[in-house]
Protein backbone atom coordinates (compact mmCIF):
# COMPACT_ATOMS: atom_id res chain seq x y z
CA UNK A 1 0.00 0.00 0.00
CA UNK A 2 1.10 3.57 -0.67
CA UNK A 3 -0.29 7.05 -0.03
CA UNK A 4 -0.02 9.87 -2.56
CA UNK A 5 -1.41 13.38 -3.01
CA UNK A 6 -0.58 16.89 -4.13
CA UNK A 7 2.55 18.00 -2.29
CA UNK A 8 3.42 14.56 -0.85
CA UNK A 9 7.12 13.76 -1.25
CA UNK A 10 9.07 10.93 0.39
CA UNK A 11 6.16 10.30 2.73
CA UNK A 12 5.98 13.88 3.95
CA UNK A 13 3.51 16.74 3.44
CA UNK A 14 3.66 20.39 4.55
CA UNK A 15 0.49 22.48 4.94
CA UNK A 16 -0.39 25.93 6.13
CA UNK A 17 -3.10 26.26 8.76
CA UNK A 18 -6.55 25.78 7.21
CA UNK A 19 -5.27 24.24 3.94
CA UNK A 20 -6.61 20.90 2.65
CA UNK A 21 -5.23 18.17 0.38
CA UNK A 22 -6.84 15.05 -1.05
CA UNK A 23 -4.79 11.95 -0.19
CA UNK A 24 -5.17 8.72 -2.15
CA UNK A 25 -4.34 5.24 -0.89
CA UNK A 26 -3.30 2.66 -3.49
CA UNK A 27 -4.04 -0.90 -2.33
CA UNK A 28 -1.82 -3.69 -3.61
CA UNK A 29 -2.07 -6.28 -4.97
CA UNK A 30 -4.81 -5.31 -7.41
CA UNK A 31 -6.74 -8.47 -6.56
CA UNK A 32 -6.69 -7.91 -2.77
CA UNK A 33 -9.99 -9.03 -1.29
CA UNK A 34 -10.20 -6.36 1.44
CA UNK A 35 -9.83 -3.01 -0.29
CA UNK A 36 -11.75 -0.85 2.17
CA UNK A 37 -9.49 1.99 3.35
CA UNK A 38 -9.77 3.62 6.76
CA UNK A 39 -7.98 6.85 7.62
CA UNK A 40 -6.66 7.97 11.01
CA UNK A 41 -4.61 10.87 12.37
CA UNK A 42 -2.26 10.77 15.33
CA UNK A 43 -3.29 14.32 16.28
CA UNK A 44 -6.46 15.72 14.71
CA UNK A 45 -5.79 19.18 16.20
CA UNK A 46 -2.75 19.36 13.91
CA UNK A 47 -4.07 17.44 10.90
CA UNK A 48 -7.63 16.13 10.66
CA UNK A 49 -8.43 13.46 8.07
CA UNK A 50 -11.86 12.51 6.75
CA UNK A 51 -12.96 9.05 5.67
CA UNK A 52 -12.51 10.16 2.06
CA UNK A 53 -8.80 10.88 2.58
CA UNK A 54 -9.10 14.67 2.65
CA UNK A 55 -6.61 15.99 5.21
CA UNK A 56 -7.03 19.50 6.64
CA UNK A 57 -4.43 21.39 8.63
CA UNK A 58 -5.78 22.50 11.99
CA UNK A 59 -5.11 25.64 13.98
CA UNK A 60 -2.30 24.00 15.93
CA UNK A 61 1.19 24.00 14.44
CA UNK A 62 3.22 20.79 14.64
CA UNK A 63 3.44 17.30 13.16
CA UNK A 64 0.90 14.49 12.87
CA UNK A 65 0.95 11.11 11.15
CA UNK A 66 -1.95 10.34 8.82
CA UNK A 67 -2.36 6.63 8.23
CA UNK A 68 -4.35 4.65 5.64
CA UNK A 69 -5.19 1.02 6.48
CA UNK A 70 -6.73 -1.75 4.35
CA UNK A 71 -6.73 -5.48 4.99
CA UNK A 72 -4.32 -5.14 7.87
CA UNK A 73 -1.77 -3.28 5.76
CA UNK A 74 -0.95 0.40 6.42
CA UNK A 75 0.88 3.31 4.87
CA UNK A 76 1.34 6.76 6.33
CA UNK A 77 2.29 10.35 5.62
CA UNK A 78 3.94 12.71 8.08
CA UNK A 79 2.04 16.02 7.94
CA UNK A 80 3.75 19.20 9.14
CA UNK A 81 1.49 22.19 9.79
CA UNK A 82 3.16 25.58 9.65
CA UNK A 83 2.15 28.24 12.13
CA UNK A 84 -0.19 30.80 10.58
CA UNK A 85 1.05 34.39 10.53
CA UNK A 86 -1.37 36.14 12.92
CA UNK A 87 -0.78 39.45 11.18
CA UNK A 88 -1.12 38.33 7.56
CA UNK A 89 -4.54 39.95 7.11
CA UNK A 90 -3.41 43.18 8.78
CA UNK A 91 -0.30 43.31 6.59
CA UNK A 92 -2.52 42.94 3.53
CA UNK A 93 -4.79 45.73 4.80
CA UNK A 94 -1.81 48.03 5.37
CA UNK A 95 -0.51 47.35 1.87
CA UNK A 96 -3.91 47.96 0.29
CA UNK A 97 -4.33 51.34 2.04
CA UNK A 98 -0.72 52.55 1.99
CA UNK A 99 -1.58 55.38 -0.38
CA UNK A 100 -4.79 56.52 1.36
CA UNK A 101 -2.99 59.09 3.51
CA UNK A 102 0.12 60.96 2.41
CA UNK A 103 3.18 61.47 4.58
CA UNK A 104 3.21 64.94 6.08
CA UNK A 105 2.43 67.02 9.16
CA UNK A 106 -1.22 67.26 10.18
CA UNK A 107 -3.69 68.31 12.82
CA UNK A 108 -6.09 65.43 13.44
CA UNK A 109 -9.69 66.41 14.16
CA UNK A 110 -12.49 64.17 15.37
CA UNK A 111 -15.34 63.82 12.89
CA UNK A 112 -17.74 64.55 15.76
CA UNK A 113 -16.69 68.21 15.96
CA UNK A 114 -14.53 70.13 13.53
CA UNK A 115 -11.67 71.88 15.34
CA UNK A 116 -11.57 69.44 18.27
CA UNK A 117 -8.16 67.88 17.68
CA UNK A 118 -5.88 65.12 18.88
CA UNK A 119 -3.18 66.36 21.26
CA UNK A 120 -0.68 65.36 23.93
CA UNK A 121 -2.20 66.57 27.20
CA UNK A 122 -0.41 69.40 29.00
CA UNK A 123 2.27 69.74 26.31
CA UNK A 124 4.09 66.86 28.04
CA UNK A 125 7.26 65.45 26.53
CA UNK A 126 7.41 62.44 28.85
CA UNK A 127 6.95 58.79 27.93
CA UNK A 128 3.40 57.75 28.82
CA UNK A 129 1.92 61.23 28.43
CA UNK A 130 -1.81 60.99 27.84
CA UNK A 131 -3.50 61.69 24.51
CA UNK A 132 -6.84 63.50 24.48
CA UNK A 133 -8.72 66.02 22.32
CA UNK A 134 -8.82 69.79 22.72
CA UNK A 135 -10.03 72.83 20.82
CA UNK A 136 -7.44 73.62 18.18
CA UNK A 137 -4.95 76.35 19.10
CA UNK A 138 -2.21 75.57 16.55
CA UNK A 139 0.33 74.39 19.14
CA UNK A 140 3.01 71.81 18.37
CA UNK A 141 1.42 69.34 20.81
CA UNK A 142 -1.56 69.24 18.43
CA UNK A 143 0.49 68.48 15.35
CA UNK A 144 1.42 65.02 14.16
CA UNK A 145 4.00 63.88 11.65
CA UNK A 146 2.68 60.99 9.56
CA UNK A 147 5.09 58.50 7.99
CA UNK A 148 4.73 55.05 6.44
CA UNK A 149 6.95 52.01 6.86
CA UNK A 150 7.81 49.55 4.09
CA UNK A 151 4.62 47.52 4.72
CA UNK A 152 2.31 50.54 4.55
CA UNK A 153 1.72 50.98 8.29
CA UNK A 154 1.41 54.54 9.58
CA UNK A 155 3.24 56.09 12.53
CA UNK A 156 2.04 59.35 14.12
CA UNK A 157 4.85 61.28 15.79
CA UNK A 158 3.93 64.24 17.96
CA UNK A 159 5.76 67.34 16.73
CA UNK A 160 6.21 68.79 20.22
CA UNK A 161 7.65 65.73 21.97
CA UNK A 162 8.94 63.62 19.10
CA UNK A 163 7.18 60.62 20.64
CA UNK A 164 4.82 58.24 18.86
CA UNK A 165 1.10 57.70 19.37
CA UNK A 166 0.66 54.23 20.84
CA UNK A 167 -1.68 51.86 22.66
CA UNK A 168 -0.59 51.79 26.27
CA UNK A 169 0.82 48.50 27.49
CA UNK A 170 0.22 46.77 24.14
CA UNK A 171 -3.34 46.08 25.32
CA UNK A 172 -5.92 44.73 22.85
CA UNK A 173 -8.90 45.28 25.11
CA UNK A 174 -11.72 47.77 24.56
CA UNK A 175 -10.87 50.93 26.45
CA UNK A 176 -7.09 50.54 26.27
CA UNK A 177 -5.61 54.00 26.66
CA UNK A 178 -3.78 55.99 23.98
CA UNK A 179 -0.56 57.72 25.02
CA UNK A 180 2.80 58.63 23.49
CA UNK A 181 6.15 56.88 23.91
CA UNK A 182 9.64 56.97 22.50
CA UNK A 183 9.57 55.25 19.13
CA UNK A 184 10.46 51.54 19.22
CA UNK A 185 8.77 50.30 16.03
CA UNK A 186 6.36 47.98 17.82
CA UNK A 187 2.90 47.15 16.53
CA UNK A 188 1.27 49.13 19.32
CA UNK A 189 2.78 52.24 17.68
CA UNK A 190 1.62 51.38 14.16
CA UNK A 191 -1.72 52.01 12.46
CA UNK A 192 -3.49 51.43 9.17
CA UNK A 193 -5.04 54.65 7.87
CA UNK A 194 -8.20 53.58 6.02
CA UNK A 195 -9.86 56.33 4.04
CA UNK A 196 -13.58 56.61 4.74
CA UNK A 197 -15.03 59.45 2.70
CA UNK A 198 -13.28 62.64 3.78
CA UNK A 199 -12.01 61.11 7.04
CA UNK A 200 -9.98 58.09 8.15
CA UNK A 201 -10.21 55.14 10.49
CA UNK A 202 -6.99 54.35 12.33
CA UNK A 203 -6.85 50.58 12.67
CA UNK A 204 -4.42 49.22 15.26
CA UNK A 205 -1.62 47.09 13.80
CA UNK A 206 -2.21 44.68 16.69
CA UNK A 207 -5.82 43.81 15.76
CA UNK A 208 -7.87 44.50 12.67
CA UNK A 209 -11.03 44.88 14.76
CA UNK A 210 -9.68 47.65 17.02
CA UNK A 211 -9.48 51.34 16.06
CA UNK A 212 -8.63 54.70 17.60
CA UNK A 213 -11.75 56.00 19.35
CA UNK A 214 -12.93 59.11 21.19
CA UNK A 215 -14.18 57.83 24.54
CA UNK A 216 -17.89 58.17 25.17
CA UNK A 217 -18.43 60.14 21.94
CA UNK A 218 -17.53 63.22 24.01
CA UNK A 219 -16.97 66.58 22.33
CA UNK A 220 -15.59 68.28 25.44
CA UNK A 221 -12.05 69.58 25.84
CA UNK A 222 -9.96 66.91 27.54
CA UNK A 223 -12.06 63.95 26.35
CA UNK A 224 -9.91 60.83 26.40
CA UNK A 225 -8.71 58.85 23.39
CA UNK A 226 -8.68 55.07 23.49
CA UNK A 227 -8.81 51.84 21.53
CA UNK A 228 -12.23 50.27 20.84
CA UNK A 229 -13.87 47.66 18.66
CA UNK A 230 -14.73 49.18 15.29
CA UNK A 231 -18.34 50.29 14.86
CA UNK A 232 -17.84 52.89 12.09
CA UNK A 233 -19.28 55.69 14.21
CA UNK A 234 -18.14 59.30 14.18
CA UNK A 235 -16.10 58.79 17.34
CA UNK A 236 -13.82 56.54 15.28
CA UNK A 237 -13.35 58.78 12.25
CA UNK A 238 -10.57 61.35 12.07
CA UNK A 239 -9.93 64.19 9.62
CA UNK A 240 -6.30 64.92 8.75
CA UNK A 241 -5.65 68.55 7.84
CA UNK A 242 -2.30 69.87 6.66
CA UNK A 243 -0.96 73.29 5.84
CA UNK A 244 -1.25 73.60 2.10
CA UNK A 245 2.06 73.10 0.32
CA UNK A 246 2.67 74.01 -3.32
CA UNK A 247 1.43 71.11 -5.39
CA UNK A 248 2.75 70.03 -8.75
CA UNK A 249 0.50 69.75 -11.75
CA UNK A 250 0.61 66.78 -14.11
CA UNK A 251 0.39 66.37 -17.86
CA UNK A 252 -2.35 63.84 -18.57
CA UNK A 253 -2.51 62.02 -21.91
CA UNK A 254 -5.59 60.22 -23.15
CA UNK A 255 -6.29 58.20 -26.27
CA UNK A 256 -9.99 57.51 -26.96
CA UNK A 257 -11.06 54.31 -28.68
CA UNK A 258 -11.94 56.15 -31.89
CA UNK A 259 -11.07 59.40 -33.64
CA UNK A 260 -12.67 62.39 -31.93
CA UNK A 261 -12.99 66.13 -32.51
CA UNK A 262 -13.30 67.04 -28.84
CA UNK A 263 -12.23 65.40 -25.56
CA UNK A 264 -12.70 66.66 -22.01
CA UNK A 265 -11.03 65.49 -18.79
CA UNK A 266 -12.63 65.70 -15.35
CA UNK A 267 -10.68 65.15 -12.11
CA UNK A 268 -11.17 64.57 -8.41
CA UNK A 269 -8.21 65.48 -6.21
CA UNK A 270 -8.47 63.32 -3.09
CA UNK A 271 -8.06 65.34 0.11
CA UNK A 272 -9.86 66.81 3.08
CA UNK A 273 -12.16 67.67 1.45
CA UNK A 274 -11.89 66.41 -2.14
CA UNK A 275 -11.74 69.01 -4.91
CA UNK A 276 -13.00 68.60 -8.45
CA UNK A 277 -12.53 70.24 -11.82
CA UNK A 278 -12.32 69.72 -15.55
CA UNK A 279 -10.97 71.16 -18.78
CA UNK A 280 -10.93 70.66 -22.52
CA UNK A 281 -8.02 68.57 -23.76
CA UNK A 282 -5.72 69.56 -26.63
CA UNK A 283 -5.23 67.23 -29.58
CA UNK A 284 -1.62 66.04 -29.61
CA UNK A 285 -0.52 63.27 -31.99
CA UNK A 286 -1.10 59.64 -32.83
CA UNK A 287 -4.68 59.82 -31.56
CA UNK A 288 -3.55 61.16 -28.16
CA UNK A 289 -4.99 64.20 -26.39
CA UNK A 290 -3.37 66.02 -23.48
CA UNK A 291 -4.20 68.46 -20.69
CA UNK A 292 -2.67 69.86 -17.52
CA UNK A 293 -4.34 68.64 -14.33
CA UNK A 294 -3.63 70.68 -11.15
CA UNK A 295 -2.24 68.84 -8.09
CA UNK A 296 -2.05 65.42 -9.78
CA UNK A 297 1.74 65.63 -9.67
CA UNK A 298 1.64 65.63 -5.85
CA UNK A 299 -1.65 64.08 -4.75
CA UNK A 300 -3.56 60.99 -5.85
CA UNK A 301 -6.15 62.15 -8.36
CA UNK A 302 -9.06 60.34 -10.03
CA UNK A 303 -9.64 60.99 -13.74
CA UNK A 304 -12.52 60.48 -16.16
CA UNK A 305 -12.88 61.45 -19.80
CA UNK A 306 -15.80 62.37 -22.03
CA UNK A 307 -16.17 62.70 -25.78
CA UNK A 308 -19.27 62.76 -27.94
CA UNK A 309 -21.93 60.97 -25.90
CA UNK A 310 -19.41 58.61 -24.26
CA UNK A 311 -17.84 58.75 -20.80
CA UNK A 312 -14.77 56.74 -19.83
CA UNK A 313 -14.55 56.64 -16.02
CA UNK A 314 -13.03 53.19 -15.50
CA UNK A 315 -16.40 51.64 -14.75
CA UNK A 316 -17.25 54.33 -12.22
CA UNK A 317 -14.03 53.85 -10.24
CA UNK A 318 -12.06 56.63 -11.99
CA UNK A 319 -8.48 56.27 -13.15
CA UNK A 320 -6.31 56.98 -10.10
CA UNK A 321 -2.96 58.60 -10.91
CA UNK A 322 -0.17 60.41 -9.07
CA UNK A 323 2.88 61.66 -10.94
CA UNK A 324 4.10 64.43 -13.18
CA UNK A 325 2.67 62.66 -16.21
CA UNK A 326 0.13 59.93 -16.83
CA UNK A 327 -1.22 58.15 -19.90
CA UNK A 328 -4.66 56.54 -20.07
CA UNK A 329 -5.68 54.25 -22.92
CA UNK A 330 -7.61 51.02 -23.38
CA UNK A 331 -8.83 50.95 -19.78
CA UNK A 332 -5.30 51.28 -18.35
CA UNK A 333 -3.60 54.17 -16.55
CA UNK A 334 0.20 54.38 -16.35
CA UNK A 335 1.98 57.15 -14.44
CA UNK A 336 5.25 58.93 -15.15
CA UNK A 337 5.19 58.13 -18.86
CA UNK A 338 4.86 60.18 -22.03
CA UNK A 339 3.29 58.48 -25.07
CA UNK A 340 5.68 57.80 -27.94
CA UNK A 341 3.74 59.31 -30.80
CA UNK A 342 4.74 61.03 -33.99
CA UNK A 343 3.04 64.25 -35.03
CA UNK A 344 1.81 64.35 -38.60
CA UNK A 345 0.95 67.45 -40.56
CA UNK A 346 -2.71 67.79 -41.48
CA UNK A 347 -3.42 67.91 -45.20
Amino acid sequence: MSVSGDGVSDGKLSLKSGASVQLTATVKPDNATDRKVTWTSSDSSVANVMGTGVVTAGSKAGKATVTATAGGVSASVEVTVEAQDPYAELDALAKAHASDLEDGTYTVSTALKDGLVLEVAGWSKKDGANVDVWTSHGGANQKWKVSHDSKGYVTLENVNSGKDLEVKGWSTRDGANADVWTSHGGRNQKWVAVRDGSAYKLVSAMSGSLVLDLAGWSTKDGANVQLWTSHDGGSQRWAFRSKEQPRKSATVWYRPSSEQSRVRVQWRVYGNPDSTGGTEMTEACGGWWKATVPSAGSVKTGLSFSYGSATDDNGGKLYDVKGESAAVSGGQAVTDVTPNCVATAKQ
